[in-house]
């Protein structure tokens, strides 16, 4: 049998929890839930963010919205968009104000991270409102 101590593997997804991630922590993917459509001009729905191994310090997620009709984003996501250390995947919750709206609309949402170099991430959310 030949030894394999010499043969390092060329990429190691977190072999540890909590240990450093080849490359930094980067964000994977971004799901986006449908808004529900509640009473209000205020909608709300939740943003899955998934990374490519777990936090080794606390990481704070924030999603922005482009709702139709404004040129610039803004933050719309809530207090609780929190990687913690060991965990790989956050969810946070998100309110859009969507108060000149009517009908099918496709809304641009951005995810970036404070607390790491874990970048920037788009998605799409819609919402199917009354005409």
């Amino acid at each position: 049998m030949l030894s394999t101590e010499s043969n390092t593997p060329a990429y190691v997804p977190n072999p540890q929890p909590g240990a450093p991630i080849p490359g930094g922590l980067r964000i994977v993917s971004a799901h986006a839930t449908p808004l529900f459509d509640d009473f209000g001009r205020t909608k709300k729905g939740t943003v899955n963010v998934h990374f490519n191994g777990a936090a080794t310090k606390t990481v704070y997620v924030d999603v922005s919205a482009r709702v139709p009709g404004s040129p610039f984003y803004t933050d719309v996501s809530g207090v609780d968009g929190v990687l913690r250390p060991g965990e790989t995947d956050c969810q946070v919750r998100i309110k859009v104000d969507l108060r000149d709206v009517s009908g099918d609309v496709q809304i641009p949402l951005k995810v970036t991270t404070r607390g790491s170099g874990a970048g920037e991430f788009e998605t799409m959310t819609y919402y199917r409102g009354k005409p």
